[in-house]
């Protein structure tokens, strides 16, 4: 038979609850008679414990994110976008006249506009190497729609100084 998973709670001798995972295996002979079961239970308590942790730490920083005017984004080491809020996305729409999905490539989003596409590469190389740095910048696929951004490029670092990718936050300072 298929095993059988489940949660529950058991009351330790201590008074606490625990969080167990059940993994339920019924044995059955040859001509399909029940025999038994295999029992197997795991402490999950500290990994749930962590899963809600995590949602409200991810909660937070995207509340952080959208509830700025800045334009936020990052992208991972092949130049696909990690994370964007939603003023990043609507200026790609704006200038650019593009939908961007996570796992998407900035580089293959402006690739028809090779001298921004160059442009971008280099700002993003820096801070993919390492270096955090502001500059200001014109940036737009036509002299019509250029605008000026106040542009802040770092590094993001990962576990065991493996560097994730980069981020950067700007803001439109064309006025």
């Amino acid at each position: 038979d298929a095993p059988e998973t489940a949660e529950g709670g058991i009351l330790c001798a201590d008074g606490k609850v625990r969080l167990i995972a059940w993994r339920n295996t019924r044995l059955v002979d040859g001509a399909g008679r029940f025999n038994g079961t295999i029992s197997c239970g795991v402490d999950i308590t500290r990994l749930r414990q962590d899963e809600i942790a995590l949602a409200r730490q991810e909660s937070l920083l995207r509340g952080i994110a959208e509830g700025t005017a800045d334009l936020i984004a990052a992208i991972d080491r092949d130049y696909r976008f990690l994370f964007f809020n939603d003023s990043y996305r609507r200026e790609v729409r704006r200038l650019w006249g593009r939908e961007i999905q996570v796992g998407m490539s900035l580089l293959d989003m402006l690739a028809p506009w090779p001298e921004e596409q160059r442009k971008a590469r280099g700002f993003w190389d820096r801070a993919l190497a390492g270096e955090t740095f502001s500059v200001i910048v014109d940036f737009g696929p036509t002299v019509d729609t250029t605008r000026v951004y106040d542009l802040r490029f770092s590094p993001v670092p990962g576990p065991r100084g493996r560097r994730l990718g980069a981020a950067h936050i700007f803001h439109d300072v064309t006025a």
